[in-house]
């Protein structure tokens, strides 16, 4: 992807930690290795136990549906009407053959009177249309597939993209004075509300065409392929024109019973709020990786099968080159139980290491590190954790959900309240789902807060971005918002009415030392943006077109923390074809 040139600091911070501190001993170590021995034969046997479960016969190998896709919408409204049970909420994306089970699985349980609403039916309708062929694989009884796909080449959609802007990038600032580097910020990202939050594509303050395409090829019943090039070209106000090429999607998925393999470009999202979570959200582009996870949810034998249904995955992901410390890597685990149709329970841990520049480590340091365990006193990653809780109530139509993440988890262990505010970030949001008549009108409302070291770390100094976004809910650090919204959606058009309140600190604050509590070194101007969306789409059953129309104005005072304020605006047309 073309970027603006980044100057990278060839002069980061180096902790060897490569030889034992003293106080440690050749017992501690050989403690630290059966702890690691012991955690590795834990996750063996629960992933061997899951597989135990009967997964059916055949293995049907499908492409993802990208996020943000509309199908998405359609499965969330028949997952609140109750007539679908989603393996994960938070976890997706979704491939194509998990759609199609979802699907048949909601035609199965639809009632044969009238009480399902109209806007529940005609989103099972749209979604049968979708994935025919995909619903044709399956046997009678929803789950396994029955028959083998053909090899064959599918042009999904050819998109065209065009949008006239007036909204300036601003850099992230982290706020605090660190103990290792006074006043150095500490990560590279930027913040452009109206113009991010789309997955890493690049749109210019000033105008922009761009083309985009996404095409999924069969290669087996078990093997697929999805290439989602896209190509834009821009005249940036002040700046110059500009023009670029990447490649969204990349990548080969090989499915095996209910596990998936799949290596190259992907985006990965994790969490509940209408961007994904804190920790992976819609904000960045997709990650080179190579990722294994369930396909069809497993449930545990014996009386481990109360935790209900298990989905989760592994993945290792490169952060790119456009950074100060070039490619470093991301080790991820995520894991979620759903022990009733109304209670989803996820856990994710994220581990932020290496990079040219970072700290030097050794692979069995490294591994130790993956697992929590600081290995003999070096410090070489950002431990990140994220929970997540999701209770749904279909009878009343209403869904909350709440996600915390905290950073520098070797550090604190939760053993400080600063772990729950200065290193943490929170999503709060509540859903009412089907209002209305004939069930069209979602209302939703959702708070974040991120505290002055989420997103950040001392030694990694680029933080958890990549090409200057946020990876997780793009606030950035030091930053809160209110959010609400209307979303009707009717047989052929989808409108949304959004509003938001954000405020980011521009104070500066001390770094504790010693147990000290964090010091508020200045009270400075806040930047606040109070910001209005509104996006039509519209796309008939059976028709290969699908226009989209969003609208922006954003007012932000204090712009940049300075006395400057300004108003910002957006306007995006999308037209898609999609002749498969």
């Amino acid at each position: 992807m073309v970027f603006a040139k980044v100057e990278r600091n060839q002069g980061a911070d180096h902790v060897t930690g490569t030889s034992p501190p003293a106080g440690h001993s050749l017992l501690d170590a050989s403690r630290i290795r059966w702890s690691v021995d012991r955690a590795v034969g834990v996750l063996v046997l629960l992933l061997g136990l899951g597989t135990l479960t009967p997964a059916g016969s055949l293995a049907q190998g499908s492409s993802y549906v990208p996020n943000l896709d509309p199908a998405y919408a359609d499965i969330d409204a028949l997952f609140a009407s109750g007539l679908v049970e989603a393996p994960s909420m938070a976890q997706r994306p979704y491939s194509r053959m998990a759609f199609a089970r979802l699907t048949a699985q909601a035609r199965a349980r639809l009632p044969d009177s009238d009480e399902v609403r109209a806007r529940f039916r005609e989103a099972l309708d749209r979604l049968e249309a979708r994935f025919a062929r995909e619903l044709s694989l399956l046997c009678p009884a929803v789950g396994p597939a029955c028959g083998g796909a053909e090899a064959s080449v599918a042009l999904r959609s050819v998109e065209i993209d065009l949008a006239s802007a007036a909204s300036p990038l601003r850099a992230i600032r982290t706020s605090y004075d660190d103990v290792f580097k006074p006043g150095d910020n500490l990560i590279e990202g930027d913040i452009n509300p109206l113009l991010q939050r789309n997955q890493g594509r690049v749109l210019a303050d000033g105008q922009t065409a761009a083309a985009e395409a996404t095409a999924d090829v069969q290669l087996s019943s078990r093997v697929a392929v999805q290439v989602r090039p896209r190509v834009w070209y821009s005249r940036a106000t002040g700046v110059g024109n500009a023009d670029g090429a990447t490649l969204l999607d990349a990548y080969v998925r090989a499915v095996f019973g209910s596990v998936a393999l799949e290596v190259g470009r992907n985006h990965v999202a994790t969490g509940h709020g209408r961007l994904a979570g804190p920790m992976l959200s819609h904000n960045a582009r997709g990650l080179d990786m190579i990722r294994l996870a369930n396909e069809r949810p497993w449930r545990f034998p014996w009386f481990l099968g109360a935790l209900g249904a298990f989905t989760g995955s592994a993945w290792v992901g490169d952060l790119g080159g456009n950074r100060r410390m070039p490619h470093g890597k991301l080790i991820v685990f995520e894991g979620t139980l759903r022990p009733s149709r109304s209670v989803e329970l996820g856990v994710s841990l994220l581990n932020n290491q290496g990079g040219d520049g970072a700290p030097p480590a050794t692979f069995s340091q490294r591994l130790l590190d993956i697992f929590l365990i600081k290995p003999l006193g070096a410090e070489i990653s950002d431990k990140v954790i994220m929970g997540d809780l999701r209770i749904t109530m279909p009878g009343a139509g209403l869904e909350v959900y709440l996600e915390g993440l905290s950073t520098d988890l070797d550090r604190t262990v939760f053993a400080h309240s600063e772990s729950f505010w200065a290193d943490a970030a929170w999503t709060l949001g509540i859903k009412a789902v089907g209002r209305g008549v004939e069930g069209r009108v979602d209302l939703w409302i959702e708070g974040h807060f991120a505290g002055m070291r989420a997103n950040t770390h001392h030694q990694l100094r680029d933080g958890l971005t990549v090409d200057r976004r946020v990876l997780g809910y793009p606030l950035g650090p030091l930053a809160t918002s209110l959010q609400l919204g209307l979303d009707w959606r009717g047989p052929s058009d989808a409108v949304s009415f959004a509003g938001a309140w954000e405020g980011y600190s521009g104070d500066d604050w001390t770094f504790p030392i010693d147990g000290r509590p964090w010091e508020r070194a200045a009270d400075n101007p806040d930047e606040v943006r109070l910001r209005a969306m509104v996006d039509w789409t519209h796309e008939r059953l059976g028709s290969r077109l699908r226009t989209s129309l969003r609208l922006g104005y954003e007012y932000v005072d204090h712009f940049n923390f300075t006395d400057e304020n300004r108003s910002n605006y957006l306007a995006q047309l999308r037209v898609a074809w999609l002749p498969n």
